[in-house]
């Protein structure tokens, strides 16, 4: 029965030599490659037909043609005359490889050695042709060679964000950032990062904190801020670190006045103001020319609120309460202003109450 193999050799690039008489192989200089002819059985036991490539290389340093000595695993692609991948397999170092079963269309192969951590350190391209029922030793003399430098430190961005709205006290508009390192490498390969490896710092608490969950870093504003600062995200790599700056900026957005207390028939401005990273003070930003801001008067927890409304023709955040409106009415104001600085919608609330016209704002 017919059937093809790749066979791959790792070892020294060597010239194969049969030994003489009856049973044993010849060796075909073929070019590129060479051909080693298949054992003659006789009549009555006729030989294999086998159809396989076999590529030469060691484990050492400095040598051209050779891996580095760090190589523990190598990843093949064989591929078409287009370019198309025709099977891709990543194996363990070893002197002898075998590939059984491969497509007569492949015409190059593409090898990358890596090191224990899976890490890319050289590529080698080389042509190849596939001989049907022939075993084929690769030679690798004109081989492309690419050694693949130090990665560099990337930050994927998953795109979660979450702005949280409470009432009460000042509000911080706060942005949570989640970031997936991997490190990037020039052939192309973007290889995440195990947990136990990395590590994070944030040079200034008082503005954002860093916590790792899973694979990710993740940069909190919680009760901090508003400020600037700079985050580091820290992998180790082989014999060094590498550190990749996150610079954060972090803008406060607030209820100039946080608990309104409002009488029955009574009405108010509920204005908020930014305070920038750079200390720079917005006051009452919704009634800017220009602002695009929406407000929404709701219950402050659960149910229907009547009597407490927004008006229209008045300045923007203008909250009345109905002359009917029972004391104990509870409700908060929250505003959803478009920041052109940012280019985000920060949203911020105040709570407000009715209290008794005895008691009035006191």
């Amino acid at each position: 029965m017919k059937f093809q193999s790749i066979l791959i050799a790792i070892a020294t690039i060597t010239v194969l030599a049969g030994c003489g008489g009856g049973g044993s192989d010849g060796v075909i200089s073929s070019g590129s490659q060479s051909v080693t002819a298949p054992t003659t059985g006789g009549a009555s036991n006729p030989a294999p037909q086998v159809t396989s490539l076999t590529f030469q290389f060691t484990r050492a340093q400095n040598l051209t043609l050779q891996l580095p000595s760090l190589s523990t695993r190598i990843s093949f692609e064989f591929l078409d005359g287009s370019g198309n991948v025709l099977l891709e397999e990543e194996r363990d170092f070893a002197t002898v490889i075998t590939f059984t079963d491969v497509s007569p269309d492949i015409k190059e192969v593409k090898l990358t050695a890596r090191d224990a951590s899976g890490y890319p350190i050289r590529e080698i391209r080389k042509s190849v042709d596939v001989i049907a029922n022939q075993d084929v030793v690769v030679n690798f003399e004109g081989a492309e060679t690419t050694e693949i430098p130090n990665p560099t430190v990337r930050l994927l961005d998953n795109g979660y964000q979450e702005t949280i709205v409470t009432d009460g006290n000042p509000i911080i508009y706060e942005t949570k950032l989640f970031f997936l390192p991997v490190l990037l490498f020039e052939n192309g390969e973007q290889i995440p990062i195990a947990l136990e490896l990395l590590s994070a710092t944030v040079r200034d608490t008082s503005v954002a904190r860093v916590y790792l969950i899973d694979q990710q870093v993740f940069f909190g504003f919680e009760g901090v801020g508003p400020g600037q600062t700079v985050g580091e995200v820290i992998i180790p790599f082989r014999n060094q670190n590498l550190v990749k700056e996150v610079q954060i900026a972090i803008t406060e957005f607030k209820a100039q006045t946080p608990q309104l207390r409002m009488t029955p028939g009574s009405s108010t401005v509920a204005r908020f103001d930014i305070i920038r990273p750079d200390g720079r003070v917005e006051t009452d930003v919704a009634n800017k020319a220009g602002a695009q801001a929406e407000f929404a008067v709701k219950p402050h927890l659960v149910g229907e609120l009547t009597g407490v409304t927004l008006p229209t023709g008045g300045p923007a955040g203008t909250v009345e309460v109905d002359p009917n409106t029972p004391p104990g009415t509870l409700f908060t104001v929250e505003i959803r202003y478009q920041d052109p600085e940012t280019g985000t919608t920060m949203v911020a609330v105040c709570s407000g109450g009715v209290v008794s016209p005895d008691i009035g704002t006191r």
